[in-house]
């Protein structure tokens, strides 16, 4: 195994104490450790902090994985002991740490390219505005389109199917069919029937039922139901994206991408809330905008190296890591010449 130090930009509301040059900090496994610096300090506006992770990992490339999943991790509990916000700006460098090499693979990172406009926004679509809204249901409505625009702004696949599936619940209970139904065995699923009174054995609907019920009445066939019923299941057992995919592409589904079924369950979110919340006129034509993928996209590029690092007193001085820069040239707009 290979040590490594992978390092990335951060952004949040606080910074490092100017009486505190850095935090480290070990895992309790041992499997890595990391210290955080502070990089820019503006009079206004968010901190820029720098993350440096070590860790040991086989090559250069399972190590850029395992940095990222590392840093996930890290963030996470971060969140939780300092109910910060913490955003990713990117990776900036990666480079072997072993102590006895005096050559190293690096790799170099440009910062991510920007997200342009995209299109513009012309009038058709606001006529919409006029039918969204619902007298009996208006508390509904807004925790739809509020979890709605939550999914579209998570830069996370998981974090927005979990949006959109929060629509499809929250609709779930608008105009439901609330009548008790009969249990089942749980091993043939057969109707269950009291042994003493002979008198079959009711329930209200479970959410769980409300909703799947909710999916076929919106015209979702069943198969796709019970993949959203699993993908979902996953994501709240705690299962990665990878693990997903995994799963579905064992499973006859050899092309399976986490941001496919996303992309279906934003637009089954989106026509499900006109169709059941919005106060639909007579002959309402409606001109509604809709993304090739609600998936978040931006453009990194990255240089595979080898150069020295510095050694000090303390080892290898990772303040002095060579950083050559890398831009991302981008062609004029509209132009269909490649560069």
């Amino acid at each position: 195994m290979i040590k490594w130090m992978a390092e990335f930009e951060l952004e949040t509301i606080a910074a490092i104490p100017p009486n505190i040059s850095i935090i480290p900090q070990t895992n309790p496994t041992n499997s890595y450790s990391f210290k955080i610096i502070n990089k820019d300090l503006p009079e206004e506006g968010p901190a820029t902090l720098i993350i440096r992770i070590f860790f040991n990992s086989e090559d250069i490339k399972s190590a850029e994985e395992q940095a990222e999943e590392i840093l996930e991790q890290i963030l996470s509990r971060f969140s939780l002991v300092y109910s910060l916000p913490i955003t990713i700006l990117g990776p900036t460098v990666l480079v072997d740490w072993s102590d006895d090499k005096t050559m190293r693979d690096f790799f170099i990172y440009s910062k991510y390219n920007t997200e342009d406009y995209d299109g513009f926004l012309i009038p058709e679509p606001l006529e919409a505005f006029d039918i969204l809204y619902n007298d009996e249901y208006a508390f509904e409505l807004e925790q739809c389109l509020s979890w709605f625009r939550s999914g579209i702004q998570a830069r996370n696949l998981s974090h927005q199917f979990q949006c959109f599936w929060f629509v499809i619940e929250t609709l779930s209970v608008v105009n439901s069919d609330r009548s008790k139904t009969q249990d089942k065995c749980v091993r043939c699923r057969g109707n269950l029937v009291c042994s003493s009174c002979g008198e079959p054995s009711m329930h209200k609907p479970f959410p769980k039922q409300l909703i799947r019920q909710s999916l076929i009445d919106m015209g979702v066939d069943q198969p796709l139901v019970d993949d959203l019923f699993k993908v979902r299941n996953m994501l709240m057992h705690g299962d990665s994206r990878q693990t997903i995919e995994d799963f579905f592409r064992q499973k006859e589904q050899p092309n399976f991408e986490l941001e496919q079924i996303v992309n279906i369950l934003a637009k089954i979110s989106k026509q499900a809330t006109f169709a059941k919340l919005a106060t639909i006129k007579n002959n309402c034509e409606l001109s509604l905008l809709e993304p090739d993928s609600y998936a978040h996209k931006r453009m990194k590029a990255k240089a595979h190296i080898q150069s020295v690092v510095p050694k000090g007193s303390y080892g290898l001085m990772d303040d002095k890591i060579p950083r050559p820069t890398i831009n991302i040239i981008k062609s004029p707009r509209n132009s269909t010449e490649n560069k």
